[in-house]
């Protein structure tokens, strides 16, 4: 077996850069601290350049810079980010284990038939994360507590791992007694006696360092995939503008970007989306649900859409939550190449693919409307002016059922044997005609009704008329004639 694991120095930090304002969120030299218990438990870089360090009170970290921003330590919103971070990288293995408070081990061992090389696919794993705005260290291994020990470590050999950051069980008994040994590193403790070491400090500690070195097994609890994606920001100072929510800082764009690596993750694509804006206490919420005409899953097809529906809504003055949740999910099927140039029915060049109409479709709703685009679809009835109806654009239709379904003569939501025997443009009502105007071309096809319905008996035609056009004309049971479509 092989293990990777990713270890998040920063995540205590970089949960709440998720909320913070853009502007502030950009300010990469302002001085940041994570404070649990009136401690500095985490630094940013700035802080550290600042001379702030670890186990600082909040008041010796004021009196060295003026321009600090402390937050205090969120846990269950660095376990909760942990999760996501964990689904996200569940296309690299099947095997992801969550390592709170910081870190992720997966097995990697079975995935490199499909990845290859592990390197590269640690090094993808890292960049994934970090395009999360996470900063990540990595680290291959044999057991899952090995790798974990040198990615916090930041070291290559588990032997060169300090004590500090092997992760022993209940590390405070046993650092400061180590430390009075002349003991720093994993390498001197792996090569004392395990029967010596367990009468000292008692068997938790030998069997951690068992699991470390794969003397014994280390079994790990996988992740559950969530079913759905539904996530929250809440501000720390409320947003009064558009641009600022859809900025590439802002909380819509990194709510988007969550949504893109989870639903690549889960092999999903979404149909709408629910956008929910609120205020303080949200007294006041406004809901933006935004359906697109065909599953999409890249953050840059739903900012194209979005930025049109929200130039057409009204937002609450104040924004201090938002709220994206993903309906109507679908399995994703990646677009199928073209192996050669000359294959029948080959798209040419220049011609509107069906993902250009989609987008096309979603941009016109969101600017229009829902009801601004429309497609035909089929009924199952008789008389062609009623076999026809209109439903949105991008849902493919099924025929609505009807009473006296059964036919008598042939319905036009099957497709006929030769598509040039129906019209595009039907006249409503026909129109009366002479047959000396017409020249047939082709029939008689009866259309008939059953007696239940409104009687419709009716023989029809293709014909050209004196004009040179090609038409579909009828002739009725009182032998009376009517032109009733045009040909393109």
């Amino acid at each position: 077996m092989l293990w990777l694991a990713l270890q998040f120095p920063c995540l205590g930090l970089e949960v709440w850069d998720q909320i913070r304002p853009a502007a502030t969120a950009g300010d990469k030299a302002r001085p940041a601290v994570l404070m649990e218990q009136n401690t500095v438990l985490l630094c940013n870089g700035p802080a550290i350049a600042a001379g702030i360090q670890r186990g600082a009170s909040l008041a010796t970290a004021h009196s060295i810079t003026g321009d600090l921003v402390h937050f205090q330590r969120d846990a269950e919103r660095e376990l909760a980010r942990l999760e996501f971070l964990g689904e996200t990288v569940y296309r690299f293995s099947a095997q992801v284990s969550l390592e709170p408070p910081d870190a992720l081990v997966l097995e990697i061992g079975g995935s490199l038939a499909l990845f290859g090389d592990p390197a590269e696919l640690a090094r993808n794993a890292r960049d994934l994360c970090r395009s999360l705005g996470h900063d990540t260290r990595c680290q291959l291994a044999a057991t899952p507590g090995a790798a974990l020990a040198m990615a916090t470590a930041g070291v290559k050999r588990l032997t060169d791992v300090p004590l500090t950051c092997a992760r022993l069980p209940d590390a405070e008994r046993y650092l400061e007694r180590l430390a009075n040994m002349g003991l720093s590193t994993l390498g001197p403790l792996l090569e004392l006696p395990e029967v010596e070491l367990g009468r000292r400090f008692g068997p938790e500690l030998v069997d951690h360092l068992a699991r470390l070195t794969g003397r014994r097994p280390d079994p790990k609890r996988c992740i559950e995939l969530a079913v759905r994606f539904d996530q929250s920001l809440h501000l720390l100072e409320p947003i009064r503008d558009k641009e600022t929510l859809l900025d590439s800082t802002g909380p819509m764009d990194r709510l988007l970007a969550d949504l893109e690596q989870w639903l690549i993750s889960h092999q999903l694509g979404v149909e709408q989306l629910i956008w929910t804006f609120s205020t303080h206490a949200a007294n006041e919420q406004v809901s933006m649900p935004i359906a697109f005409a065909r599953a999409l899953q890249s953050r840059q097809a739903f900012r194209n859409v979005i930025r049109l529906r929200l130039e057409q809504i009204s937002l609450p003055e104040d924004i201090l939550t938002v709220r994206l949740e993903a309906r109507r999910l679908v399995p994703w099927l990646g677009g199928n190449h073209v192996l050669f140039a000359l294959l029948p029915g080959q798209q040419v060049e220049g011609a509107l693919t069906a993902a250009d109409a989609s987008e096309l479709i979603d941009q016109l709703r969101a600017r229009l409307g829902n009801g601004a685009c429309s497609r035909i679809g089929t009924r199952d009835q008789h008389a062609p002016e009623s076999a026809w109806r209109l439903v949105p654009a991008g849902v493919h239709p099924h025929p609505v059922p009807t009473r006296g379904s059964q036919r008598s003569g042939q319905s036009l939501d099957r497709p006929a044997d030769r598509p040039s025997d129906r019209p595009l443009w039907l006249l409503d009502p026909p129109w009366p005609t002479e047959r000396n105007r017409l020249e047939l071309l082709r029939g008689p096809e009866r259309i008939q009704t059953d007696w239940w319905q409104l009687p419709i008996r009716r023989d029809y035609y293709v014909a050209s008329l004196e004009t040179g056009a090609r038409c579909w004309a009828f002739v009725d049971g009182q032998d009376r004639w009517y032109l009733h479509g045009y040909f393109g």
